[in-house]
């Protein structure tokens, strides 16, 4: 298992507020940074963004930002756990919500295990 130092690691994500996105090495696989200000018990995407994500074999990294606790997720883990439904929040389109408890949360004071993004 590869790991990185939270340092590096804390590192990476700062870039990734910056630049809402990270390409990660070596597989050169694009990560999709989505944010949320607080900790939920679900946790949206919409479907257009999963299905982009898809076709440009782009996995997401959702960031908690107070709680420095985050998931990594493919679009066939988001398809897989999430269920499609209308987001009255975001006039009425579809998102996949997906509960917490199917997530696997780390947080980023811990070294990251680059094996989640690959």
């Amino acid at each position: 298992m590869r790991m990185i130092e939270p340092e590096r690691f804390f590192g990476l994500f700062k870039d990734a507020l910056l630049k809402s996105g990270i390409k990660a090495k070596p597989a050169d696989q694009q990560l999709a940074t989505e944010f949320s200000n607080k900790d939920r018990k679900t946790y949206d995407i919409k479907d257009s963004k999963v299905d982009r994500a898809d076709k440009q074999e782009t996995s997401f990294v959702f960031l908690i930002k107070p709680s420095r606790k985050y998931f990594v997720l493919t679009p066939q883990e988001v398809k897989e756990f999430g269920v499609l439904k209308p987001n009255p929040l975001w006039g009425g389109k579809p998102c996949y919500n997906i509960p917490k408890a199917k997530l696997t949360m780390r947080s980023i004071d811990d070294p990251l295990i680059l094996d989640d993004f690959f």
